[in-house]
């Protein structure tokens, strides 16, 4: 498997105008089920969560994160209606001229998920030029993948969730 590791930053502002634009003392953020980065099952609702929600409290804010299936998640910041932001994402040139973001917090793996009994060896996207592969909409994946894939010299289908392309694979 080959793992590309992209920058994180911890929280993505669309749409702030002032210091924060919260709604009062309240934050509003979007944010995926991504555990152990952000969950609405975990303590703290997952590690990036807790930071960004200790970070705010230092400066008196509170913070209220609605979670949804990425896409959803970072469509809405992008609206700004209620939320000003989006938590953890990937950073690319398109996000950036459009978005502020956090220092780089860390760097996550991306892979692929492939049956044990029928493995794919590959280097680079060219190689599976031939294979249906699944991909989450919204998703950064390396630069040449999500090329390729728009391009339709991959056969990429789309879902809403790492956990439907997992099942897929089964």
């Amino acid at each position: 498997m080959i793992v590309r590791c992209f920058v994180i930053g911890l929280v993505l502002l669309c749409v702030a105008t002032g210091p924060l634009a919260a709604q009062g003392n309240t934050v509003m953020l979007t944010a995926a089920e991504w555990p152990p980065y952000s969950s609405a099952e975990m303590p703290g609702q997952g590690i990036f969560i807790e930071v960004a929600r200790r970070t705010l409290a230092r400066a008196g804010y509170k913070l209220n994160v609605n979670f949804s299936v990425w896409q959803r998640s970072l469509v809405t910041a992008m609206e700004g209606a209620h939320y000003i932001g989006t938590l953890p994402v990937y950073k690319n040139d398109e996000r950036e001229s459009i978005c502020a973001f956090s220092k780089l917090v860390t760097r996550s793996p991306v892979g692929f998920v492939q049956r044990r009994g029928d493995p794919v060896t590959w280097v680079k996207s060219m190689d599976l030029v031939g294979l249906r592969i699944g991909a989450v909409s919204g998703y950064l994946n390396a630069v040449e993948f999500d090329r390729l894939a728009k391009e339709q010299v991959l056969d990429v289908s789309y879902v809403h969730t790492d956990h439907l392309n997992v099942r897929r694979a089964a």
